[in-house]
């Protein structure tokens, strides 16, 4: 099956970025006997997919007519909020540290909820890891609206 443009752009922007960090973050170890890493998969079912580099630098990767475009929070929110389906949103969470945020957990609560804020009634958020995985992203978080704790 040949890949489509969003995948290759994805694969190309990992290899890119897999080099401009200084700090390595500890990517999670698969926990059971299913694969976490099913980026490709997520992506192609996506209604939304992103990276993920900071609230003023989001880069769409999906819907395709918005595709590479640079995004701030609030510039998102209005792209997508009239004019997308929400079914899935899936972020790739550039792999250099947010110093911003006290741990990663809040920062992906943060992600989490602005998803589900618009509308989404699932969110995934991969780890951006470059090219050390050729079958995906390490996902951090797969939540469903409905199993998502009050």
């Amino acid at each position: 099956m040949p890949l489509q443009k969003e995948q290759i752009a994805l694969i190309s922007f990992m290899i890119l970025i897999s080099g401009c960090t200084k700090r390595q973050v500890e990517i999670p170890k698969p926990t059971n006997s299913v694969s976490q890493y099913k980026a490709f998969e997520q992506h192609d079912a996506a209604d939304v997919s992103i990276l993920f580099y900071w609230w003023g630098d989001i880069t769409v990767l999906k819907p395709s007519a918005f595709w590479g475009r640079h995004l701030t929070k609030e510039e998102l929110r209005k792209l997508i909020s009239p004019t997308v389906p929400k079914t899935l949103a899936v972020v790739a969470l550039d792999k250099r540290e947010h110093k911003s945020y006290p741990d990663q957990a809040t920062l992906l609560n943060e992600i989490e909820s602005f998803f589900f804020d618009i509308g989404f009634e699932r969110v995934v958020v991969q780890q951006s890891i470059g090219d050390e995985h050729p079958d995906g992203l390490p996902i951090l978080r797969d939540t469903s609206k409905r199993s998502r704790r009050p």
